[in-house]
């Protein structure tokens, strides 16, 4: 018979601690969340829509509404309304309507 030993850190349910481990899953949740921004801003029907949020939101060097709507040539409310456009279609895309919450009226 041979003995066993552990020298982990335990947690209070008594599961050992395992950073690496923890570190693994995280990476792998941040993937796939990456993954489905991507499915959603990538099967918005309409380009602009796409455009403006990867340029506001997704690029490394993100734009400002401002920068985005003259290079797009639309005036100020216009961009904004297309801008509420864009996230409302991404929030329908994004995992199955997660972000969609119907409002109800009183």
């Amino acid at each position: 018979m041979t003995a066993t030993y552990s020298f982990e850190p335990r947690q209070p349910n008594n599961n050992p601690s395992k950073p690496v481990e923890r570190l693994a899953i995280t990476k792998v949740d941040a993937i796939a969340e990456l993954d489905a921004i991507e499915f959603a801003v990538g099967n918005l029907f309409n380009p602009y829509h796409r455009r403006i949020l990867y340029d506001r939101y997704i690029k490394t060097n993100t734009k400002s509404n401002q920068e985005i709507s003259d290079e797009l040539g639309y005036e100020k409310t216009q961009y904004h309304d297309m801008l509420t456009d864009a996230l409302l279609a991404f929030a329908s895309l994004y995992r199955d309507s997660i972000l969609v919450v119907e409002k109800s009226e009183k």
